[in-house]
């Protein structure tokens, strides 16, 4: 299972470590690659997300099924979606913070007052 990773998943940094000890896969199949139209934010931890003409450099893992699960749990517990992404030759899954996706399906708090206090 291929993974792109920024920040602390990256070569060197703390959950990349964390992850390498306990896989039976885990290997870096490409470092430094660039990816087109996001931008990388650090608001406490980093993240990434879509925009136009942004690019954030990012390396490329292939790792086991079940180091693959723990690590997407680990990102959508802190809030990322998984989502499926081609660069170059590699189909990988990437998790992105989605800015743009939770403003538009946060639903409107007085409707949701409305509804839940019906008598």
């Amino acid at each position: 299972m291929k993974i792109v990773v920024y920040g602390t998943l990256r070569k060197g940094q703390d959950n990349f470590s964390r992850f390498e000890r306990n896989a039976k896969k885990f290997e870096v199949v490409e470092e430094g690659v660039e990816l087109h139209d996001h931008k990388l934010v650090v608001n406490g931890l980093p993240f990434v997300t879509p925009c136009d003409g942004e690019t954030v450099i990012v390396d490329i893992l292939d790792v086991d099924s079940v180091t693959g699960v723990r690590i997407a749990a680990m990102e959508i517990n802190a809030g990322y979606y998984a989502e499926p992404i081609q660069i170059g030759e590699h189909v990988c899954l990437y998790y992105p913070y989605p800015l743009n996706k939770q403003e538009k399906e946060q639903p409107n708090i007085e409707d949701y007052v409305k509804h839940n206090n019906r008598e």
